[in-house]
């Protein structure tokens, strides 16, 4: 198979968002296995700041990329324990309380978040059970969650089609989820609304296909999207699948023949062909 950042997520804000693995030993010590569902204020502000309070994180959250932020997040005295669905319900919006909310729900493996009518997705690097077709069932039901997550964006797509056309933004630096998140998105539509077995089946492997001419890995990203995708997925007045258009764009064409510094690899269906060739002699 494809190499691949296992558990990537993200849909239309996905933030990178991750404890270094120090951080992350040293958050565990401060929360005991009873807390780590409701950890008390203590723990919490403890583990918090076991993963801002040196100003030297390796990998900084995103907007907290010089050390004076990190300062003023890790020494911020107010420390939310209970975190909304959706951040536009905190009563300071600040960049310092939305980054600390979104920390807090990861920590509780909640890797969704509303912000209004943006989904915010953190990627977990790992698989949480976020595409289990249960979790699927759920929000293709007559009565879907109301919680955030990425089948309740392309659910109410499909609950509201009618004559309107509605675009779903999947953006995010490399290593947010970007292409799992596609994926994912045409799994959903294609298993609840595709008119053909075929047809599902043709929507749910052209992403592997993609992957093969437009990815590569960098020294961030083991299967990092190249180029960039739109696509349109053609619905009939009832709601089904009829088909999808797919429009490549921006490959990076020097990836091909130029000079790759340490780390960093061509596209992944020459080292297929490759392989293939090796197998045959």
């Amino acid at each position: 198979g494809l190499p691949h950042v296992e558990g990537g997520t993200g849909i239309v804000v996905p933030a990178r968002l991750r404890p270094t693995r120090r951080s992350r030993d040293e958050a565990k010590t401060q929360i005991s296995p009873t807390q780590s569902s409701a950890p008390s204020a203590e723990a919490a502000a403890a583990a918090f700041a076991a993963h801002f309070g040196s100003g030297a994180s390796e990998e900084p959250p995103i907007g907290l990329s010089d050390p004076v932020s990190l300062q003023r997040l890790s020494q911020t005295p107010r420390l939310l324990v209970e975190t909304p669905d959706d951040l536009l319900e905190l009563e300071d919006l600040s960049d310092l309380d939305l980054l600390r909310a979104l920390w807090l729900r990861y920590e509780r493996t909640l890797i969704y978040t509303w912000v209004g009518s943006v989904l915010v997705s953190v990627n977990p690097y790992r698989d949480v059970g976020a595409f289990r077709p249960e979790v699927a069932a759920g929000y293709a039901s007559a009565h879907p969650p109301h919680a955030p997550h990425l089948y309740a964006v392309a659910n109410a797509a499909l609950a509201d089609h009618g004559n309107k056309q509605h675009a779903l933004l999947i953006t995010g630096e490399s290593g947010a989820g970007k292409t799992a998140a596609t994926s994912a998105v045409l799994g959903f539509l294609a298993a609840r609304r595709a008119s053909k077995d075929c047809l599902r089946d043709r929507l749910q492997r052209s992403t592997p296909v993609l992957a093969a001419f437009g990815n590569a890995t960098t020294r961030q990203n083991a299967n990092s999207s190249r180029f960039g995708k739109f696509m349109e997925v053609h619905l009939a007045r009832s709601g089904e699948v009829l088909g999808a258009t797919l429009r490549p764009y921006m490959l990076e064409a020097s990836r091909v023949s130029g000079d790759l510094p340490a780390g960093e690899r061509t596209y992944h269906v020459f080292y297929f062909l490759r392989a293939a060739l090796c197998a045959l002699s």
